[in-house]
């Protein structure tokens, strides 16, 4: 292996420089001293509630005024779950004012139009309690409801017999407002 004496001590004396420079890596290493500090991460969502619904139209159908006539509608509502939620309907756009519930009216919106028929909107079917706009009385309140299961809420329509009618298609426009109150704001809102 080593043809000289002269190369054999060349070689041991390199690898021992080389186990002598090792062995001090090694040895600081061991004496190198690690510091680390911790801290905390705060994770949060924040989950929100959502509500939407489905309004469906009112139609009385053919009246010839000398009988009150009765018809019922639904407002289909589906919110996240645990929610509460209010609907709210207003006096339509023949009452004179939003807020004007009980003067529900139908407009004649044939020939020269102008005749208007009264009608209610009540909350039950025994047609006594006036479904109204935005007061805790008047409104349909829901307490809570399961994540994703949709609630129908009937609406109950009685159009009143009238003295005089003109033929004719009347009609009008009731503004309904989906409230839910998890954190008070206004979901959404559509028409009758």
């Amino acid at each position: 292996m080593f043809n000289t004496n002269k190369e054999k001590k060349q070689f041991l004396l390199r690898n021992t420089i080389l186990a002598s420079a090792l062995s001090l890596s090694i040895a600081s290493n061991a004496l190198a001293t690690f510091v680390s500090t911790s801290g905390t991460m705060q994770v949060t969502a924040n989950v929100v509630g959502s509500c939407s619904m489905v309004v469906n139209n009112l139609n009385f159908g053919n009246f010839t005024g000398v009988a009150a006539i009765d018809a019922n509608t639904t407002i289909i509502v589906t919110c996240s779950g645990g929610i509460g939620y209010k609907l709210g309907l207003d006096g339509g756009a023949n009452a004179g004012g939003a807020t004007n519930i009980n003067n529900r009216k139908l407009k004649n919106s044939t020939g020269s139009g102008g005749e208007l028929l009264p009608y209610q909107l009540y909350k039950g079917s025994d047609r006594t309690s006036v479904w109204g706009y935005q007061t805790n009385n008047d409104v349909l309140t829901v307490a809570s409801t399961t994540s994703g299961t949709s609630v129908t809420n009937t609406v109950y329509g009685r159009l009143f017999s009238a003295a005089v009618v003109k033929p004719g298609a009347y009609t009008d426009v009731v503004n309904v407002t989906l409230t839910y109150y998890d954190d008070g704001s206004t979901g959404s809102s559509g028409s009758l």
